[in-house]
């Protein structure tokens, strides 16, 4: 008979097998304890009847003091095996004893049973003593009598008989009734397990057949004609049911099909779109919303948002907004808001559910942040490059209208005018050219032709390229190559760009004086690195994550002085992650800049 692991038959049996063992422990336990304290009492009753004879035989022998004839009695009684016997005076001296010498022997005026016996004329305990056997510590019963009155005690006699049959007897009982105990309970075990599989078996039929469509009505079948009893009621309405159940999941599995096929294509179409749209009816309740609502509008998941109040939901007072006055209005309404997480600029618009009466309201979200950032870029742009533009230009319209208005007359005043002109010009054609280079850049048109390019000769020229300037300025400039060469991923007119505007700004913030050194080495087996340091003016905290940006200035005024269109540190930064690299700033105002360009190696 194969039993399940778990189930009903278990909640069954388990209950029995407790009860049974705990039983049987019981049954054994307490009836050895009875049996046990029955022949202890019957010793301690034969040895108290043997006290109160020596006790009458030695009162006498205890008052005249005679220990050699009481010593005489010990010795005799004291061969009886498994017994111990002791005369104590009332003070608790040993006048004698069967097992030692009585004069080696300790006071026993508090002694176990003793000390009762004084008190109470008969004293009785359970002692652990030597009797020679193989185990020390063998249990004993001591029994003690006194002689003569409590106020003037003559003696005790102290009788101590061991408990090793006794104990051997109650062992025997015990196993006997564990036995017997065992065997019955066996037999009741077997019994029980047949009754709980008996029970239990057909309830998990019918529990498996319930979760598994495949023979489920042929358990049921089966159970329902087992008998009359309650399990084939059981059977017999769990089938019925079961044809029910089949009809009417063959109905909703139709319909569920369709209303399926429907839901997937319109999830399929909101999903497949990147605005956000919520669907509320007239009381504000989400009916549905897409994954981009949920991204935007930092939702929970659609399944956790529909079913609830717009408020709760959605934080947004301009969505709100608008759906109310949509609501009101029973036209589009359209807002436009800052997230209140991130930096997101979202458009919405809110207009009526298609139906009569209209059934709610459509919410269309737009992220417009990025269009709004290319339309501040734009404005900014335009301005700068305005700007920009504008004071070279004027330079050149004052100075042309003064030469024409006479000063041209003068030599000296002509010479300047024109080196005024000249300047500008230089100035004018450097910022358009700058300008083209970036939007080439931005606009991915100017796409460089990558090859492995000695770092070290780029470097170089471009050193050699700015020594006139340097010396001018009394700037030193110096190289400081590695010990091997090193070779990079690029383009050399891109990396003659980005070296050319790194010197030339380091060389234009370094008073007389100052040192700027450039030197480039490798840092492991893919990337070489470039710093260029000077010793100048350094740059200030708060402009360090602004200075990549276009027309940005640290020092408006000594830029425009040394040439500087504001956009040398732009091209730098867009030509460096078009080669696929970095660039890093360290800076300490009053003590320098470092500039560090990292590229891949070839």
């Amino acid at each position: 008979m194969m039993f399940p692991r778990h189930g009903l038959f278990w909640k069954f049996l388990l209950p029995y097998v407790v009860l049974g063992l705990t039983a049987g422990a019981s049954l054994c336990w307490v009836s050895g304890l009875l049996l046990e304290d029955t022949l202890i009492s019957g010793l301690q009753r034969g040895l108290f009847t043997d006290q109160l004879v020596l006790g009458r035989t030695f009162y006498d022998t205890f008052a005249q003091d005679e220990p050699e004839q009481i010593a005489q009695f010990v010795r005799n009684y004291g061969a009886i095996p498994g017994r111990r016997i002791t005369f104590v005076r009332g003070d608790g001296t040993v006048v004698a004893d069967s097992r030692e010498t009585a004069t080696r022997m300790p006071n026993l005026r508090d002694a176990p049973a003793i000390a009762e016996a004084r008190r109470d004329d008969f004293g009785a305990a359970i002692v652990l003593l030597d009797f020679d056997t193989p185990a020390d510590g063998v249990r004993a019963l001591a029994v003690a009598r006194r002689v003569g009155t409590r106020e003037d005690p003559t003696g005790i006699v102290r009788i101590i008989a061991s408990l090793e049959e006794i104990d051997g007897q109650v062992g025997s009982f015990r196993q006997s009734v564990a036995i017997w105990s065992t065997l019955v309970g066996l037999i009741g075990l077997l019994l029980a397990a047949w009754m709980s599989q008996r029970v239990s078996s057909p309830i998990g039929q019918l529990t498996r057949a319930a979760t598994r469509p495949a023979g489920r009505a042929a358990v049921f079948e089966r159970v329902a004609s087992g008998g009359g009893d309650e399990l084939s009621r059981l059977g017999q309405a769990l089938r019925r049911m079961d044809d029910a159940r089949e009809a009417l999941i063959t109905d909703l599995r139709n319909q569920n099909r369709n209303l399926r096929s429907s839901e997937i294509r319109a999830a399929a179409v909101l999903d497949g779109i990147t605005e956000g749209v919520v669907a509320v009816d007239d009381s504000e309740t989400v009916l549905s919303v897409n994954q981009a609502a949920v991204r935007l509008l930092d939702l929970q998941s659609p399944e956790a948002v529909v079913g609830r109040p717009l408020w709760e939901v959605v934080r947004q007072k301009a969505i709100l907004d608008a759906v109310r006055d949509c609501i009101e209005a029973r036209h589009q309404q359209t807002q436009e808001f800052r997230a209140e997480r991130g930096e997101q600029t979202l458009a919405v618009r809110a207009g009526m559910l298609p139906g009569t009466p209209s059934p709610g309201v459509a919410v269309v979200v737009h992220d417009v942040t990025e269009l709004r950032r290319l339309e501040q870029i734009r404005t900014e742009f335009v301005a700068n490059v305005h700007h920009e533009l504008k004071t070279p230009l004027s330079v050149i319209s004052a100075c042309t209208e003064t030469l024409m208005n006479g000063a041209a007359d003068s030599p000296a005043h002509r010479e300047r005018f024109l080196s005024r002109i000249a300047s500008q010009s230089d100035r004018l054609a450097a910022l358009i050219g700058d300008l083209l280079k970036i939007a080439r850049v931005e606009s991915t048109r100017d796409v460089f032709e990558l090859d492995s390019v000695d770092l070290g000769e780029a470097v170089e020229a471009c050193v050699d390229g700015h020594a006139e300037v340097a010396a001018a300025k009394d700037v030193f400039v110096a190289a400081i190559p590695p010990a091997e060469a090193v070779r990079v991923l690029a383009d050399v007119y891109g990396l003659r760009t980005i070296f050319d505007n790194l010197i030339s700004n380091a060389i234009n913030y370094t008073p007389g004086g100052g040192t700027v050194r450039v030197a480039w080495s490798a840092d492991g087996p893919d990337t070489a690195v470039v710093e260029v340091t000077d010793t100048g003016i350094g740059i200030p905290a708060e402009h360090r994550d602004r200075v990549f940006e276009r027309f940005h200035r640290v020092d408006a005024a000594r830029s425009r002085e040394g040439g500087g269109t504001g956009l040398g540190l732009a091209i730098v930064k867009h030509f460096v992650a078009d080669f696929g690299g970095r660039i890093e700033l360290d800076s300490e105002v009053g003590r320098g800049s470092t500039f560090r360009v990292l590229l891949p190696r070839s």
